[in-house]
Formats: C-alpha cells, sequence, structure tokens
C-alpha cells in the first residue's frame, strides 16, 4: 500500500495499519517511494546527451547508448546488449545518473557538462549550438 504522509488522512490510515501489522506481529517492509524522473530533469538529461554527442560526433541514440554503457547501464541478455530506459528511473536515480554522467564526462573524457543551474544561464547559447548540430 502507498500513503502520501503530506495529507492528514493517509497518516491516520498509515497508522491504524501499522497498529493492525503491530498486533499481528507481521513481518513488513518499509520503504520510501520516489516519483518518476520530472519533464525539467528529462529536457536537462538530454541536453547534456546533445552537448557530449556535439563534442564527441555521435547522434543522439548513438550518444545514449554509448554513455550507458560507460557508465554501467547497460545489460546482456541472450547473447545481446539492452540499455536501461531513464524514463523508469526515480528523481533520485535519474539525478544520479546525471551527476554520474558529468562526472565521468570531466574526468575521462575532459568535456565540462554544465550544472541545471549554469545550463539556465546560458540557456540561449547552448541550445543554439545544439540546434545547429542537430
Amino acid at each position: 500500500m502507498k500513503y502520501d504522509l503530506s495529507k492528514s488522512y493517509d497518516n491516520q490510515r498509515l497508522l491504524e495499519y501499522h497498529k493492525r501489522l503491530l498486533k499481528k506481529k507481521s513481518v513488513v517492509e518499509f520503504k520510501e517511494v520516489f516519483k518518476n524522473r520530472t519533464i525539467t530533469q528529462n529536457a536537462y538529461l538530454h541536453v547534456l546527451f546533445s552537448l557530449w554527442g556535439l563534442h564527441h560526433g555521435y547522434l543522439m541514440n548513438e550518444t545514449k547508448q554509448l554513455v550507458k554503457e560507460q557508465l554501467g547501464y547497460s545489460y546482456e541478455k541472450k547473447g545481446r546488449v539492452f540499455y536501461e530506459e531513464t524514463s523508469r528511473m526515480t528523481t533520485k536515480e535519474l539525478t544520479i545518473f546525471i551527476d554520474k554522467f558529468r562526472d565521468w564526462s570531466n574526468i575521462t573524457c575532459g568535456l565540462y557538462l554544465p550544472t541545471p543551474e549554469e545550463y539556465k544561464i546560458d540557456y540561449v547559447r547552448i541550445s543554439n549550438e545544439i540546434k545547429n548540430y542537430y
């Protein structure tokens, strides 16, 4: 069951459920649920993919595959390689992916990718650079 703890009604329901489980001495799993990635996160990630691809001469899909492979977000099944979908990541998981991508790009490839704040400040120039390439 999922409860939105920002709502008092759900808080009460969760406490009642908790009491019932305690009485039964149940084995339970309790975890925080994160929301799926945001549209803003997705747009920013695509800017990073575009900048990396532009710098190294790759198309968007090629870039996504190369980056995911290098960062360990690929797997093999029945002799074929598959890539994890960022669309299935939570906001937290995507933040970790983006941080790894930026660090890897800077350290291994020598390409600094802008932070979200830097991108907002330099949005026009970066967008034009990407438009002219793709």
